[in-house]
């Protein structure tokens, strides 16, 4: 099995990535750093990426959150506002805040879409991390307070 940076890029060339606009293959140094995705960069090369900007020049950044809310889970921002209210601004699972201030994650499940609350980043990743199964995060917890081994 190999390390991942080769699962994420699959048979690509190690060091390389896929530009999903251009649809080639890229050298790393080709894609802007993004916190927001897996490997770390944006899905699109440098030059692609600065001519997609272009084309929407009146894009601001609350029409660009807008747009990825409405496309990757089916809700605006006043929907994502109203859940932040309900939650208090704070995470639902350990009732933090994102650093540097980042907007909390919006979780769903991956099989049904339904949005289930926001999360900060930490809790996202690990509920993601541990295959979202609650079984899973049980047993983790037994773990951590020391019960016995599986």
């Amino acid at each position: 099995m190999g390390n991942m940076a080769d699962y994420r890029t699959g048979d690509r060339m190690a060091g390389t990535k896929h530009c999903f606009r251009c649809k080639k293959d890229k050298p790393l140094g080709d894609f802007y750093n993004n916190k927001c995705c897996k490997d770390g960069k944006n899905p699109y090369c440098k030059l692609c990426f600065d001519e997609k900007k272009r084309e929407y020049p009146g894009a601001t950044k609350g029409s660009i959150r807008n747009s990825h809310l409405k496309q990757k889970y089916g809700i605006n921002s006043k929907i994502y506002d109203q859940l932040l209210k309900e939650q208090e601004g704070v995470c639902k699972i350990c009732g933090d805040i994102n650093g540097n201030d980042r907007p909390l994650n919006v979780d769903h499940d991956h099989l049904t879409g339904e949005i289930r609350g926001l999360l900060c980043l930490c809790c996202n990743m690990g509920i993601g991390l541990m295959k979202d199964s609650p079984q899973n995060l049980r047993k983790a917890a037994v773990y951590l307070e020391g019960g016995e081994d599986f």
